[in-house]
């Protein structure tokens, strides 16, 4: 290893719970100058949500853990809790340092979790739910959606180039 690779920033990217292209969104982290990234798939990934086992400086989750399709039409979806320790290891993570990302389908994660929400900072409701004491509807979704977004600063960081 070069003592480039040893000052990469160190990512764990998390995947799992829903399809996606897994080389393209991949060969992003691989193209990135100064990364070296881990690739790990749930259910192994709940293991590695801890200190001293994660081994990453930021974590990247694009993972949807914490519900189970039921078939059933009476009750479609089970929302499951997380495992015990596993949001001790965010919390301890969080704490030593360690940034997360959570992108696109993460907000959907561990729906039974108010304080999983509170990490993320919201939620998405598969059916009529409860967050922060208030009764929310169903998030709901909408598919070929067209946006128009309107730049306001081009210098800001995000903008730039």
């Amino acid at each position: 290893m070069t003592a480039e690779a040893d000052a990469a920033t160190r990512v764990l990217v998390v995947t799992g719970g829903h399809p996606f292209e897994r080389e393209p969104f991949l060969d992003v982290f691989a193209s990135m100058d100064g990364v070296s990234f881990e690739h790990v798939e749930q259910p192994a990934a709940l293991d590695r949500v801890r200190p001293g086992v994660a081994g990453a400086d930021v974590i990247v989750f694009y993972d949807m853990p914490g519900l189970r399709f039921t078939r059933d039409p009476a009750a479609p979806l089970e929302l499951l809790e997380p495992p015990a320790g596993y949001l001790d290891g965010l919390r301890e993570l969080l704490a030593s340092g360690v940034g997360m990302v959570f992108m696109h389908h993460a907000v959907a994660s561990w729906p039974a979790s108010e304080e999983f929400a509170e990490f993320v900072g919201g939620r998405f409701h598969y059916q009529p739910g409860r967050l922060r004491g208030v009764d929310l509807p169903d998030s709901g979704y909408v598919f070929d959606v067209e946006h128009t977004i309107e730049v306001l600063d081009r210098d800001h960081p995000i903008c730039a180039g």
